[in-house]
């Protein structure tokens, strides 16, 4: 199974919509609306109501689901609430190998 996740920009409303296919050898479905159920405090669900994702989907398929989310969330600017901004040690990285060439290459400047 491929799954695809894609957000797209409504031009009537301006705000994103969520859509998700998924592909096998025989056919091509979309997930239809999600819906949220609210449950009281206390209650008892069974396991089939407390997943999304249940019955005929095996360890692969799921983990497949999630990174095909995980790659769109990451091709639309979202990233991981537990990901480290690397900026500070990019910038570090790159003087050093600024630095490095001037001693490299004295004559130039730091210029191969």
């Amino acid at each position: 199974m491929k799954f695809k996740f894609y957000v797209e920009r409504s031009r009537l409303t301006g705000m994103d919509r969520l859509g998700i296919t998924v592909k096998d050898a025989l056919s091509r479905s979309v997930v239809q609306p999600l819906q949220f159920k609210v449950l009281e405090p206390g209650a008892i669900i069974s396991e089939a109501e407390a997943y999304a994702i249940s019955g005929g989907y095996d360890e692969d398929n799921v983990r497949d689901f999630l990174q095909a989310a995980a790659d769109c969330a990451w091709d639309e600017g979202v990233r991981p609430s537990q990901s480290r901004d690397m900026t500070n040690e990019v910038a570090a990285v790159r003087y050093h190998l600024e630095d490095m060439r001037r001693l490299a290459f004295p004559a130039t400047g730091g210029a191969k």
